[in-house]
């Protein structure tokens, strides 16, 4: 057993309250080893269910993933598909009078196709490391929602100071989202559509991977026998249950690392329950030393 899960362990069966808020926001702290700071939190919930610094840090933790994972798949590059070009020819049309779209997306691009389009946004629109600032000071609240502008002009200040380019990358992508679509009309899709209140709220009752069933505890215990070496497995994993459809409501569960990996793409998520989860929640639990399995 790897020394430091087992001193945490032990940690996390204290009685004390306030001790157990503080260990768990000494984990939540670090932005790592998530299933650290819910371990620590959920057990402070177990022995006082008023602890309303628990539920926030859950809270917290709900939406920590919410932003993680939103950011994993907002960070993808645009594919074919993604973008409706008659729609965004239509769009274009109404904001030309903002040079820098047009400099960018100007319409022999357009009138090339899918195809050209994607890559011109990925290779060189989402590639212009001073671009987000631009577009931060070009467009103001004609064209972005005011809140979102709001937004913006915060994120600007860390763009200009020590914005790397995966981060302007993304940032530009959220930009662009929000000047080309409209209330009316998703022109450029949405690939993470989840709907956040219902994401955490989802977090905060969930208590186990949703494929085998090992609890967080569980979890954290066989993580320090294995100690995995690729550096996952002290975190939840959100997966789509079907993975033809988009990251939505209704089809994405809290999942163990191991469950994930063996999932993949390949299996349904009600064909992953029947068989393949259940086999890997009791390998778990049979490799767990028998004080410290879960009840």
């Amino acid at each position: 057993m790897n020394k430091k899960i087992e001193e945490v362990i032990k940690e996390a069966e204290s009685k004390n309250v306030s001790c157990l808020i503080d260990k768990a926001y000494e984990y939540f702290n670090k932005k790592s080893n998530l299933l650290l700071t819910e371990l620590f939190a959920r057990n402070a919930l177990e022995t006082s269910q008023s602890c309303g610094e628990a539920m926030d840090l859950l809270d917290q933790l709900g939406n920590v993933y919410y932003g993680k994972k939103k950011s994993t798949i907002d960070n993808n590059d645009f594919s074919i598909g993604d973008i409706d070009i008659n729609k965004l020819k239509n769009r274009l049309s109404t904001i030309k009078e903002f040079g820098i779209i047009q400099d960018i997306l100007p319409p022999s691009v357009i009138d090339g196709g899918a195809e050209e389009v994607v890559n011109v946004i990925n290779n060189a629109f989402l590639g212009k490391t001073r671009s987000a600032v631009i577009l931060v000071k070009t467009f103001g609240e004609k064209c972005v929602d005011p809140e979102y502008m709001n937004n913006l002009r915060i994120l600007n200040k860390r763009i200009e100071s020590h914005g790397t380019l995966d981060y302007i990358k993304a940032i530009n992508k959220s930009i662009l989202r929000n000047i080309i679509n409209t209330r009316e009309s998703e022109i450029i899709k949405n690939k993470f559509t989840i709907d956040r209140n219902k994401f955490v709220m989802k977090f905060y009752r969930h208590k186990a991977c949703a494929y085998c069933g090992s609890s967080v505890h569980d979890l954290v215990t066989f993580y320090g026998m294995k100690n995995p070496k690729r550096g996952r497995g002290l975190s939840w994993e959100i997966d789509r249950m079907d993975p033809r459809k988009p990251y939505e409501d209704n089809n994405y569960e809290f999942v163990c690392y191991y469950c994930n990996n063996a999932k993949a793409d390949v299996f349904i998520g009600n064909e992953f329950c029947k068989t393949l989860g259940p086999a890997i929640g009791q390998t778990i639990k049979a490799a767990l030393p028998a004080k410290t399995m879960c009840k």
